[in-house]
C-alpha cells in the first residue's frame, strides 16, 4: 500500500506476479483486485493450467498490519 500524499510504501502485501484492475465495493472498505497469470513458459512463475483469479482485502483489517520500515 502506499501513501498518497508521499507515496512512501506503508505496507508490502505478497500478491501473485500479476495483479492488475482494482476496485472497490460501496462503502470503500474493500479492495477487489484482478491476478493474471503468466502465459509465457519461458516465466520463472508460469505453471500449465493456471487461470487468472480476483483477491479481495479488507482495508479495515490492513489498518492492523504492521507497517513496512522505511529502507
Amino acid at each position: 500500500m502506499v501513501n498518497t500524499k508521499d507515496y512512501t510504501v506503508t505496507r508490502d502485501l505478497a500478491v501473485k506476479t500479476f495483479p492488475s484492475n482494482l476496485s472497490l465495493d460501496e462503502s470503500g472498505q474493500v479492495l477487489f483486485a484482478s491476478v493474471s497469470e503468466p502465459s509465457s513458459d519461458t516465466h520463472p512463475d508460469y505453471a500449465a493450467g493456471t487461470m487468472g483469479s480476483v483477491i479481495r482485502l479488507d482495508l479495515t483489517i490492513l489498518g492492523a498490519l504492521p507497517q513496512t520500515k522505511a529502507p
